[in-house]
């Protein structure tokens, strides 16, 4: 049996989506990146959202905490990324939230499970915050 192959550069290619999308600022844009239901992991709570109506508050809420703080572009980097099977992959990224002069105001990792859609392109599945809360604490 070999093993699964997913072309490193579609991977490549949902991220620099991903971060045009988030450096938009405007939900409307990141929706379309999520497949539905989607779960969200946290340190203490999970969290199913069935369709992005709810998901679309939440990611305003961050657009709100992002303006409030002067937040204006995050930079998306790959840490580790591999397939699970020709339709899943896995994807750990590191987002960098910075001020206009590009000085990093802080950093966290999520680690992603991505799968493709009926037209081959990858939306998060399963999202897992590992850290972002903690390194943002600083900013609330």
């Amino acid at each position: 049996m070999s093993a699964p192959t997913i072309s490193t550069n579609a991977l490549y290619d949902f991220i620099d989506q991903y971060q045009f999308a988030f450096n938009s600022f405007h939900v409307k844009n990141l929706i379309p990146h999520f497949a539905f239901p989607l779960q969200v992991i946290h340190k203490e709570a999970c969290y199913v959202y069935a369709d992005s109506s709810k998901l679309e508050a939440v990611l305003q809420g961050g657009m709100q905490f992002y303006k409030k703080n002067n937040i204006t572009s995050v930079a998306i980097s790959a840490l580790q990324k591999h397939a699970i099977n020709e339709q899943l992959a896995f994807l750990k990224i590191k987002l960098s939230f910075c001020r206009s002069d590009k000085q990093e105001l802080y950093h966290c990792h999520y680690e992603l499970i991505l799968r493709r859609s009926k037209h081959k392109e990858f939306k998060i599945q399963c999202m897992i915050n590992a850290d972002e809360e903690d390194q943002a604490r600083h900013l609330f």
